[in-house]
Order: C-alpha cells, then structure tokens, then sequence
C-alpha cells in the first residue's frame, strides 16, 4: 500500500490545526478539520464517530448476506490511521489527531494535498541609526528579509558623530548589495545637552571598510517626513539610537504621529540599572528631551525595547567561534566581532533584538504602560511611568524567544551580507582569536 505524507502550517484567519487535503479526507474539496468551517469530517472529531464511511459507501447487511462494500481509498485508509493514532495517543476520542509521521505519498495523489500558511507580511522601513556594531546587524537582518523594504536610513550621534554613521550605513548597504537605498546624515548634537559619544574609535568603520558611495544630501529628518508621506499608513520607523531626528521630525510635523503605523525603539532601563548612568539607558541619555518628545507625541504603536530585555539576550565567544568556524560567508564576519570584542565574554544584541521584533513581533511579550522621561536630577533620562494616563500606552518589550532572534541572526551572516563581507580581507597578521585594538 501506498504511503501518505500530511503537512500542517498556521492559517491566518481560522484554526491553525486546518488541515486541507483535497480528495484524501472526505473526497471534496474542502477542509477537514472539527474545528475549521469547512465541509469534511475532523480527523477524530464528532462527526467521525457517527461513521467511517459516508453514506454511498455504507452497505445495509441482511441476515446471511455477503458484503459488498467497496475497498477505501489509499488517501482514505491513510487518514483513518491517522485518526485512529491521534485518538490512541491521547486516550480519547475526540479532536483533531496529532499529524506526527511524514510519509510518502504515491505520485497520482500528490495533488490532493496543500499546506495552509500564515500569509506574509510586508514592511515599509525607516531606520535611524547611530553607527555602531549592533547597528549593522540590525540592517543585516533587516536586508536578508525578503519581505522588508528599507526605503531610508537616517543617522544621529550617539555611538558615533552623525556623518560617520551615515557614512558606515552606506558601507553596509554595499555589502547587502542595497546600493540604490538612500543614507541621510541627521543631527549631529542633542537638543538641549551638550555632545557625547559612545564610541569614537568607530568600530564599525574598522570592520566594514570605507564606503564607495556617499550619503544623500537630504536631512534625515526630511527623508523620514517625505517617506511618511508617500507611505500614508504603512511605514514603520524603528530608531537604534537617540531619537533628536523622529523628536526633529515630531515639531515639523505633527501630524507624523498619525502617517506612520508603527514605530519600534531601542533604549530605555525600565526596571534595570542603565549602561550609561545608574538609571538611563544610553540612547534615552543622549537625549532625554527629544526620547520625552517622542513618548508624548501620541503614536498609536509604539514598542519600547529597553535594556531590561536586551541585556539577556546575547551572542556568546563560542556561539561567535561555531560560526566563524564553519567556512561559510559569515567566518570573516564573527573573526572580525571577536577580534573587536577583546575579552568579552559575550556580546549584547541591543539593536539586532529590536529588528527581530519589528520583523516578528510574536517572538516577545509585552506590557502596557504610558511612560516619561525623567528630565532633571540624577534620574535624568530614567523611564518612568507617566502618571496621569493622558498620554498613548506604549508596549514595553517583557520577554524575547532567544531562539528566535539567534536563528534570524544566523541566516543574515551566513546571507548576502555577510557573503559580501568576504570581499574584504582581515588585517594582515590578525586572526580572529587575537587581541587588536578597533
């Protein structure tokens, strides 16, 4: 007898248990799920212990009567195994069976399956980043997407000087081969705050290489409102570092608030220590005015990815040594992180876990809360909870799936970025387990 192979995916508006086998169930096409809308029988359900044969195919036996029942189908005998399996697996009778075994099934009735999947959606993104490390494996997870479409990428200071991540932004477009994506320089100093930098080495620059291309001579401020306009609704904004452009673009337009579906920001320390002073997290330091700006502006989906997340979910030496091992496109890439990284034990993916949640927002938990910036004190820019309740909740990242953001991060440098990467070679005389200064 033929073997039969079932395939099961997550429907986006019904029950993700459907399963759809076209002719193999109930010999219609239509769904055979208890719990679905469609027409055949469930795999185990109610109606299956009315009967295991549909009327045409029951015989009436008389006394001493022979039995002239037709043989079932191979997709037919198929599925009652299943039923039966699910049932004995579980010790009842009812619901849908557990689909567990993959088995072939014969050529003629290959076309009597179909897999029912969640539809996918596309993304219309606005970056604003600060040049760093974690940036950039935030844009690489962001291009390896295929179903994300990046059209402007904004700077701002904070890890660097705002022309210098511009300038690392359109290198690591190159290298994602995403030439044509326009690079704008933003704002170069905090509103009210005196300059600081992160990191002024630039670490980045040192690992990517110097750009053949430059950046656009639009603001990063105009880009953002000009793409806000021409994608009424649609584009998300997710902001890796201060946010002085979306608090610039903010007092341009008020209205932006209302243009723009969704925006994803990390920063903030919510029930944490920071990494910049004892309570703030380093973007909302930079410039606690504007991040304040920003969390009154009244978007209707905001996410906050602070540190209280963040700092849990990181990428270890081995984890980084396992790759730079393996021989494939993203070896040069880890050899370069360990030899920026020192010592370091680990590394935080700040920025790559806020573009695996814009990406997927199921990969996370959340709570509710409006929020503020402290602006004065020692808690200068601490979040804290905005009493008054007039402002738009925010969605405050909780917990992450570590799997998740790992698996996504793997494929973007083992990807055409980092297959990219390879056309720059190391330092000569430097190994990926030797100590330099970047």
């Amino acid at each position: 007898m033929g073997r039969a192979s079932w395939t099961v995916g997550a429907s986006g508006g019904g029950d993700p248990r459907c399963l759809v086998a076209l002719g193999a169930l109930s010999g219609r096409g239509h769904c055979s799920s208890s719990s679905c809308g469609g027409h055949g029988r469930g795999l185990g359900g109610p109606s299956a212990r009315r009967g295991r044969r549909s009327g045409r195919d029951r015989r009436r036996t008389r006394a001493g009567a022979r039995t002239t029942a037709r043989r079932p189908s191979i997709c037919s005998a198929a599925a009652r195994g299943l039923r039966r399996r699910g049932r004995m697996a579980r010790g009842r009778v009812g619901g849908p069976a557990q689909l567990t075994h993959r088995r072939k099934l014969p050529p003629q009735h290959r076309w009597r399956l179909c897999t029912v999947t969640k539809p996918v959606e596309e993304l219309t993104v606005v970056v604003d980043q600060d040049g760093g490390v974690d940036d950039a494996l935030a844009l690489a997870l962001l291009a390896h997407d295929p179903n994300v479409t990046i059209v402007g990428v904004g700077s701002v200071h904070g890890n660097v000087d705002a022309d210098t991540a511009a300038r690392n932004a359109v290198r690591v477009l190159e290298l994602a081969g995403m030439e044509t994506t326009p690079v704008a320089s933003g704002a170069s100093r905090p509103l009210q705050q005196a300059l600081h930098l992160a990191h002024p080495a630039d670490l980045l620059g040192k690992l990517a290489g110097a750009p053949r291309g430059h950046p656009a001579k639009a603001s990063a401020v105009e880009q953002l409102l000009a793409a806000a306009r021409m994608h009424a609704g649609r584009l998300s904004v997710l902001t890796l570092g201060p946010l002085t452009n979306l608090a610039k673009a903010v007092h341009a337009d008020p209205q932006l608030p209302h243009l723009v579906r969704r925006v994803v920001m990390m920063g903030g320390a919510y029930r944490v220590g920071g990494n910049a002073s004892a309570t703030a997290e380093s973007n909302i330091w930079h410039d606690p005015e504007a991040a304040d700006i920003v969390l009154g502006a009244g978007f209707g989906d905001l996410t906050l990815v602070p540190l209280d997340i963040t700092r849990d979910v990181t990428v270890t030496r081995l984890w980084l040594h396992h790759l730079a091992h393996r021989g494939g496109p993203g070896r040069r890439v880890a050899q370069r992180l360990l030899a920026c990284g020192h010592r370091l034990p680990s590394f935080a993916m700040h920025d790559a876990l806020a573009a695996a949640i814009l990406l997927d927002p199921q990969i996370a938990t959340y709570e509710r809360q409006c929020l503020r910036v402290e602006l004065n004190g020692d808690q200068r820019g601490r979040i804290v909870p905005f009493e008054s309740g007039t402002r738009q909740p925010v969605a405050i990242a909780h917990t992450a799936d570590r799997r998740s953001l790992f698996t996504q991060l793997h494929g973007a440098l083992r990807g055409p970025v980092a297959a990219r990467w390879r056309e720059r070679r190391l330092t000569p005389g430097v190994r990926g387990d030797q100590k330099t200064v970047c």
